[in-house]
């Protein structure tokens, strides 16, 4: 979404006053935004593990058991670092400013608050929020084009996985149950999983034939070098990037590379990944392969859940078998 004004925007309010929350809920309430509240630190840090849609966050600075600028400041040293904190302060202190400041608050009203100085700071700020994630969501977006394509610029039969592959991630992330924002990501971030390629000699990589023992050493060394091009960005597309790229040839029963992880060891953007990507080299057409017959693919992925797949995810293809093929003849129609 690309207009501010569209959309709804959630808002966290935490407060130990019940009578607190009930006015932030009213007033904020009646202008249109989703309101979540909750009384101390601990079950809000829970309630954004819950949730992947906060836009703004207005917090207590004398909250139950904790402070708030302590609060503040475990989420500014988490995944939830970018979503703006308005304190909620009772004085005009210097010292109590400068704690709302350092601890990375970008506001703070005090209380008791004035509606029309509320609405307009969290109008601020949620602008601030809206457009600052646009811009950099498509900068990731680019950066994870521009790399995807460089890891296939000499192959377009490779060029044509990637994007097929990052598509039934897509659809198998949303069958899953992932809201839509965490579908886009996770359908942008599979365009990367093979990008540890790059640093397979090409003798390897465009060998037609089988390769040799010392050559699969080679080519199986892709999944470490793609996390260790990913892993230090501090980008979220780049991070959940990292993960599909190092786990997704895990087995689920531990016989995989490279780190032999068994069953929920793996994480599920690696399980997911690694069961499209199997799914795209058995049913496409390859120059050295045939695409296999659709009842072959359907046997096939039977015979391996628990082995090699997750059997939940095999169960969510084999039930939606349909959808997935709809993508690959999409693809297939544009050539």
């Amino acid at each position: 979404m690309s207009n501010f004004e569209e959309k709804v925007s959630h808002i966290l309010c935490i407060d130990p006053n019940a009578m607190t929350l009930k006015l932030l809920s009213s007033v904020l309430g009646k202008q249109g935004y989703l309101v979540s509240t909750e009384e101390c630190g601990k079950k809000a840090l829970l309630k954004l593990k819950e949730t992947t849609d906060i836009d703004l966050i207005i917090m207590a600075s004398n909250l139950q058991q904790t402070s708030g600028y302590k609060v503040a400041k475990t989420l500014k040293e988490s995944e939830y670092a970018n979503i703006p904190i308005i304190f909620l302060m009772s004085d005009h202190k210097e010292e109590n400013i400068k704690s709302a400041y350092d601890s990375g608050g970008v506001d703070y009203i005090l209380k008791p608050f004035n509606k029309v100085e509320l609405l307009a700071r969290v109008v601020t700020q949620l602008k601030l929020h809206f457009y600052k994630n646009s811009e950099q969501n498509e900068i990731q977006k680019e950066l994870i084009h521009v790399l995807s394509t460089l890891s296939s610029i000499h192959d377009k039969e490779t060029a044509d996985h990637v994007m097929r592959v990052a598509e039934y991630t897509g659809l198998l992330a949303r069958l899953v149950g992932y809201d839509d924002k965490r579908v886009e990501m996770i359908q942008n971030a599979a365009e990367m999983h093979d990008i540890g390629k790059v640093t397979t000699p090409d003798y390897v990589l465009k060998k037609p034939d089988k390769h040799t023992d010392e050559e699969r050493k080679v080519m199986h060394k892709h999944a470490q070098s793609g996390y260790d091009i990913l892993k230090h960005s501090k980008l979220p597309l780049f991070q959940v990037a990292a993960i599909m790229a190092h786990q997704h040839h895990e087995y689920y029963d531990g016989s995989g590379y490279p780190q032999g992880l068994v069953g929920n060891e793996i994480h599920i953007l690696g399980r997911m990944l690694g069961l499209v990507d199997v799914f795209d080299a058995l049913s496409s057409t390859r120059v050295y392969k045939k695409a296999w017959d659709m009842n072959d693919v359907f046997s096939f992925f039977k015979a391996r859940s628990g082995k090699q797949f997750d059997p939940s995810l095999v169960t969510l293809l084999i039930d939606n078998f349909g959808l997935f093929l709809d993508i690959r003849d999409k693809y297939e129609s544009e050539h």
